[in-house]
């Protein structure tokens, strides 16, 4: 147990190391590196888990190899020299000891007392006891935490689960997300469901963009409000964005596994500045294969009482997972919006394919089209399915068709409702 503990530990700590170094230089190149993987599994066509654990491994291999190669002698050496000293330092201790008056023993003037037997000048027992106690729940709770991965990998036994928490360890993500993954575990057997925030009556769902009215719309007005201040450009474009998302379904969930009003995905929720608004911990990847959840259900949700007890179990995803708290998702949606216009010009149409494709796909685009001040979809229709190739490989024309006949026209006619 113990050697294997160290194992992961080293392992963990050098992994987290060669994390910091990828995503340096994958920033150097203005790309986030889990595109990198995207890109790289897309072009070998296996999983991106798959390229990480083998390109990760190599890396950990060549490093062992160096280090022993060059410095095997001279560690050998020190070790040596580390137990000699140990010997030395134990055999001055044990004369010290031998040496040392017994404690009650008479002093000058003052006499001994009886019946309390001398100890040697040592910490006393109970406190390496307590010290045991303390440390070794909290040291396994760690070790446990980086080979469950919680939070990164779902809670199930299999091959593709344990592919994906090797790949985690060996570069570095597990080792970076093991906060998350220590309070994932927590919450995994205690969290309670994230509560609705305003149930609306089921005819809400059938409310057209042109209504007076859409309900479960308009009932995230005051987050919306309160997290892009007095811009009102930011607020529009961000409900706009939740109305292609999502509808404004507090518990909406993508056949992918994204989650909320906002529809993060669980890797985009889990890195900055994401992370900070949903909390340490709080976002999880969904175990399902197909996340799709059935109208009845959805509609049941976001109108009835007690409903979210009664749909917890069936639900594909786990329902105390901070995507689902309306405020956060909003905050996060904003401040994703914003990052994106930072990147992109202010360009709307170029923005959310970012946000629904990757922003490399839309900086890709946007290099394509010269930097524009402005950009419509007869713009982007002779670009989008190459510039999509690299990371969705065959399913980029796909996605293309969705992204130019349905999600951008839906997203302008929202945008000019609100602005």
């Amino acid at each position: 147990m113990v050697p294997l503990a160290a194992v992961v530990g080293v392992v963990a700590l050098v992994a987290w190391g060669l994390r910091q170094l990828l995503e340096g230089l994958a920033a150097l190149v203005g790309v986030e590196l889990t595109e990198v993987w995207q890109v790289l599994a897309s072009g070998l066509g296996i999983s991106s888990d798959l390229v990480r654990l083998l390109l990760s491994a190599t890396i950990h291999v060549v490093l062992v190899v160096t280090v022993v190669r060059r410095l095997g002698p001279g560690i050998s050496q020190i070790m040596l020299s580390l137990r000699g000293l140990r010997q030395r330092l134990e055999q001055r201790l044990d004369r010290a000891r031998r040496d040392r008056p017994a404690r009650g023993a008479g002093r000058p003037g003052r006499p001994g007392r009886p019946g309390r037997p001398g100890r040697p000048g040592r910490r006393p027992a109970w406190i390496g006891a307590a010290l045991s106690t303390l440390l070794t729940p909290a040291a396994t709770v760690v070790w446990v935490a980086l080979l469950i991965q919680p939070t990164l990998v779902p809670l199930r036994l299999g091959g593709s689960t344990w592919l994906a928490r090797g790949a985690n360890l060996l570069d570095g993500t597990a080792s970076v997300h093991i906060a998350d993954s220590v309070v994932g575990l927590y919450r995994a057997v205690w969290a309670a469901p994230v509560a609705p925030e305003g149930l609306v009556e089921p005819s809400a769902f059938d409310a057209p963009l042109s209504a007076d009215q859409i309900p479960l719309m308009d009932r995230w007005d005051r987050s919306l409000e309160e997290a892009a201040g007095d811009d009102r450009e930011l607020y529009a474009q961000t409900k706009a964005f939740m109305w292609v998302e999502s509808g404004g379904r507090q518990y909406a969930l993508s056949a992918t596994g994204c989650a909320g009003l906002m529809q993060f995905c669980s890797g985009t929720a889990q890195r900055a500045p994401f992370r900070h608004i949903f909390g340490v911990g709080r976002v999880a990847t969904c175990g399902c294969r197909d996340c799709s959840v059935p109208r009845a259900t959805q509609i049941a949700l976001e109108t009835e009482q007690g409903a979210i007890e009664r749909h917890r179990e069936a639900f594909p995803c786990d329902l105390a997972d901070a995507r689902f708290d309306g405020s956060r998702s909003v905050h996060a949606g904003v401040a994703y919006v914003q990052e994106l216009s930072e990147q992109l010009g202010g360009n709307l149409l170029l923005m959310y394919v970012g946000y629904n494709a990757g922003p490399s796909v839309a900086r890709s685009l946007y290099r394509t089209l010269g930097r524009p001040d402005e950009v419509t979809i007869d713009d982007l229709r002779p670009h989008l399915a190459a510039a999509l190739r690299p990371y969705y490989g065959a399913r980029a024309e796909v996605r293309a068709g969705g992204l130019l006949e349905v999600h951008l026209p839906k997203l302008l006619a929202a945008y000019q409702r609100w602005r």
